[in-house]
């Protein structure tokens, strides 16, 4: 199968976790430096959840993209396990989703290790979680398209 590769609006991924100030500074130095976008943002084609490149995305938006570089993926197919970081309070609902189903493994300080995905899609789609609450393995994270910016306004 052959990824879905391509420059979608900026205003269309959804975002389910937050950035810090620190690595928004670093990523947005690395991309007025080289004048490009080097890795493509990784989104779900069904729910537009944007499932890798938060920092990426708001300094594009920041800079006043209009459009982002993107690879779609099925979360269900291609997602081969999330590490959830539970912090507590903010993350109590994915931790009830957690709970209700789905296949996971217990790791130490608090990260839970989710073998069947599908599970998260809908729940990450409505909430904004503390930075870095999960971290997904997926081929499309490894996936290298360096798009100038002026293609993105």
């Amino acid at each position: 199968m052959r990824p879905r590769i391509e420059l979608l609006e900026a205003a269309i991924p959804v975002p389910h976790e937050r950035v810090t100030p620190a690595r928004l500074a670093i990523v947005e130095e690395e991309v007025r430096r080289i004048r490009a976008v080097v890795k493509p943002l990784v989104v779900d084609e069904e729910t537009m959840l944007l499932v890798d490149g938060h920092h990426r995305l708001m300094v594009l938006r920041r800079l006043g993209a209009r459009r982002v570089p993107v690879v779609f993926i099925d979360y269900a197919r291609d997602i081969e396990s999330v590490a959830v970081n539970l912090h507590g309070a903010s993350t109590r609902r994915l931790e009830a989703v957690l709970g209700a189903g789905g296949s996971h493994t217990r790791g130490g300080r608090g990260v839970v290790v989710v073998r069947d995905p599908a599970v998260l899609v809908e729940e990450l789609a409505r909430r904004i979680y503390p930075p870095k609450t999960t971290i997904h393995d997926t081929w499309a994270k490894r996936v290298i398209w360096r798009v100038p910016l002026s293609l993105l306004y």
